[in-house]
């Protein structure tokens, strides 16, 4: 698909291999654009081919920010079941504790009763 540019009077072409040298370095950029933006798909070198792009990259983006909220929400739910399950420990163990001096308060009415029915 070939157009005449009306300002420079040159040929421009849709296909890489006609590309400018500075367009070609932006158009091998692109490769590194999906690297370091965390997945997102590469530009489109020609413009017919960004229909559909910005919606692919909104998605993305989307998807990545709601696996992030449950990534979050399944962490703050391991936190709250330990500590949830260190309540529930800490509660047994001072019914553990009352019982003990429950016990004891019976032994000692036990050696006071002994006490007793010896004098």
């Amino acid at each position: 698909m070939r157009r005449k540019s009306a300002e420079k009077g040159r040929r421009t072409t849709c296909h890489g291999s006609d590309l400018k040298p500075s367009t070609k370095r932006y158009a091998g950029a692109s490769s590194s654009f999906v690297s370091k933006s965390g997945g997102l798909p590469a530009l489109p070198e020609r413009p017919i081919d960004y229909e559909g792009w910005f919606q692919d990259v909104k998605k993305r983006i989307e998807m990545r920010s709601e696996k992030r909220t449950l990534i979050e929400h399944v962490e703050m739910a391991k936190r709250f079941n330990e500590l949830h399950s260190q309540w529930l420990r800490l509660a047994h163990t001072n019914y553990e504790l009352s019982r003990v001096n429950a016990r004891a308060s019976v032994e000692d009415a036990k050696i006071k009763l002994e006490l007793y029915r010896i004098l």
